[in-house]
């Protein structure tokens, strides 16, 4: 499992840069503790690992002025049409309220679990859109 994350990141840090969605500012507190909380979990890394070859999703998103315009589901299609070519299952993870738009785009949910921040808690899911032979 490869991702071109790196590429940018380091692009970003030869400029002395940071990502954007780790700007507090522009995404908000929330966002970046519940990056931090995705971050640090490595029991669902070795879930990824022990599912076998995929291709796995680490970040979508869409602003949220120009979400419900299908925008996020073009996105997506492009990796999961990339996995059907390749006979791959692809897979994610999401909080809570996202699991229904991935439910609509072929994606399962395979398990949740809750995790609280400062208090709050929020429910995340890891799903799978399943190879169509």
């Amino acid at each position: 499992m490869k991702a071109g994350g790196d590429r940018y990141h380091f692009g970003l840090a030869t400029y002395g840069l940071a990502p954007t969605f780790t700007n507090k500012e522009i995404t908000g507190e929330a966002f970046v503790q519940r990056l931090a909380a995705f971050k640090q979990d490595s029991e669902w890394d070795q879930r990824r690992k022990d599912y076998g070859e995929m291709w796995y999703i680490g970040l979508l998103g869409t602003h949220p002025k120009y979400q419900g315009n299908g925008y996020g589901r073009l996105l997506l299609d492009v990796v999961s049409n990339y996995a059907q070519e390749t006979k791959h299952d692809c897979y994610l993870e999401c909080s809570g309220p996202n699991i229904a738009f991935y439910k609509r785009c072929g994606y399962d949910v395979m398990w949740k679990n809750e995790i609280t921040i400062h208090g709050d808690s929020i429910e995340i899911a890891g799903m799978v859109r399943k190879y169509q032979a």
